[in-house]
């Protein structure tokens, strides 16, 4: 019996989110299916990728907001 995994699934799978039986069915299709491998392993890749991007602003954004909210003047009550 074949069994069909989902998008979700494979999104499970690269995070790590799956049951242990549900990781073992697609480990096991894995193996047979080298297409669907080759996927997988490219999402793994990507997902390192994303989880390097800089996550904060540079110092050139956070000087420049900076700068703006200078432009305003408050007034004190």
């Amino acid at each position: 019996m074949t069994k069909t995994f989902t998008e979700n699934d494979v999104v499970k799978y690269v995070y790590n989110e799956l049951s242990d039986f549900k990781r073992a069915e697609f480990e096991k299709t894995l193996m047979y299916n080298a297409a669907m491998a080759e996927y997988v392993n490219e999402m793994i890749i990507m997902k390192e990728t994303v989880d390097r991007v800089k996550k904060e602003p540079s110092d050139r954004v956070i000087n420049n907001i900076m700068e703006y909210s200078k432009s305003f003047s408050l007034h004190v009550v």
